[in-house]
C-alpha cells in the first residue's frame, strides 16, 4: 500500500505546482520606449498616403486639445499629414499610468470624436481610416496612429509596447 500512496502523491504534486506557478505570473510590465524611437518605428513600418511631417510639443498638445496635460508629460512625438487626410502618429509618454490612461480617454472622448466629425462633411471616404484608429495606453505611454491599415499598426504596437 505504502508504495502506490507515494506515487499518488507525486502525480498530485506534479498537477499542482504549475497551477501554482502559473497563478503567480503577472501581466507584463509595459516597456515604455522613448517617444520619438515608437513614432520611428511605426513612420517606417507602416504605410501613409499622406506625407507626415514632425509637429512640435506645443503645437501638437494645442491641435490634440491636451493643453491641460503638459505638466504630466516626459515626452511627445507627432507627426501630422496635411490635413487633407487624417492620417497622424501621436506617442505620448506620461509622468504616471493613470495620467496616459488618462490622456487616452481625452483623446478618445474628444479629439478622435472631433476629427470624425470634421472629415464625416469635409472628406467621408478618410472616415475608415479614424473608425479603424489604434489607440493604445500601455504602461506610461499613450498612442494615437491613423492610417491605411489600423492591424498593421496594432501589430507594431503590440510588439513595441
Amino acid at each position: 500500500m505504502k508504495r502506490f500512496a507515494r506515487p499518488g502523491l507525486l502525480w498530485a504534486l506534479l498537477l499542482i505546482l504549475p497551477l501554482a506557478v502559473a497563478g503567480c505570473q503577472r501581466e507584463p510590465e509595459a516597456k515604455n520606449p522613448p517617444p520619438a524611437d515608437l513614432a520611428a518605428v511605426l513612420l517606417e513600418g507602416l504605410e501613409f498616403d499622406d506625407q507626415l511631417e514632425s509637429i512640435d510639443q506645443d503645437a501638437a498638445l494645442t491641435v490634440l486639445g491636451l493643453e491641460n496635460w503638459q505638466d504630466k508629460l516626459e515626452g511627445c512625438s507627432v507627426y501630422m499629414g496635411s490635413g487633407a487626410t487624417p492620417e497622424q502618429i501621436v506617442v505620448l509618454q506620461a509622468a504616471d499610468e493613470d495620467s496616459a490612461r488618462q490622456i487616452a480617454q481625452s483623446l478618445k472622448e474628444s479629439y478622435l470624436k472631433q476629427l470624425k466629425d470634421s472629415f464625416a462633411d469635409y472628406a467621408p471616404a478618410e472616415l475608415p481610416k479614424i473608425e479603424d484608429a489604434q489607440l493604445e495606453a500601455r504602461g506610461r505611454t499613450a498612442v494615437l496612429c491613423v492610417c491605411p491599415k489600423g492591424a498593421a499598426a496594432k501589430t507594431i504596437l503590440d510588439k513595441e509596447l
